[in-house]
C-alpha cells in the first residue's frame, strides 16, 4: 500500500491525520488494528510530507512530490489531485520529461516504470489540501 492510499484507506474507516510539532497523529489512535500501525510506522515519513507540503504554492500540472523524489503529483487549483509513486528518482523524472514532450500521461506512466497505476481520467479523487 502506498503512503497515500494509506491515509486514504484510513480517512474512509474515520481516522483524521494530522502532523502537530512534527508528529504525525492518527485519531482515534485506540480503534488502530495492529497492522495499521505497522503500515503508519513503515510510511511514517511520506504521511508526513503528504500532510504538510504547501500544494498552493505549486502551479496546476505535474511535479516532483515535495520530499518523495519517487512520486509525482498533479496539482488543480493549489489540491493535491493525482498521485504516481515511480521505481525510482529516475523512473519519475522520465515521466516528467515525457509529459514535457506531449506524451500523454497514460502512456507516459506506462513508459517510465511505474509501481502503482495512474488512475483512469477524471475519477473521483479525495483531494488533499495543504493546512
Amino acid at each position: 500500500m502506498t503512503p497515500v492510499e494509506l491515509a486514504d484507506h484510513l480517512e474512509a474507516r474515520g481516522f483524521r491525520l494530522s502532523v502537530q510539532d512534527g508528529r504525525l497523529i492518527v485519531a482515534p489512535a485506540s480503534r488502530l488494528l495492529d497492522t495499521d500501525r505497522a503500515a503508519i510506522r513503515q510510511h511514517r515519513d511520506a504521511l508526513v510530507a503528504l500532510l504538510t507540503c504547501d500544494y498552493s504554492t505549486l502551479p496546476d500540472g505535474w511535479h516532483r512530490a515535495p520530499g518523495l523524489p519517487s512520486r509525482v503529483v498533479r496539482i488543480q487549483a493549489g489540491h493535491l489531485f493525482d498521485s504516481v509513486c515511480f521505481e525510482s528518482e529516475a523512473a519519475a523524472s522520465d515521466f516528467l520529461e515525457r509529459l514535457r514532450q506531449g506524451e500523454p500521461p497514460e502512456e507516459a506512466v506506462r513508459n517510465a516504470g511505474h509501481i502503482d497505476p495512474l488512475p483512469p481520467p477524471n475519477p473521483p479523487q479525495r483531494r488533499m489540501p495543504c493546512s
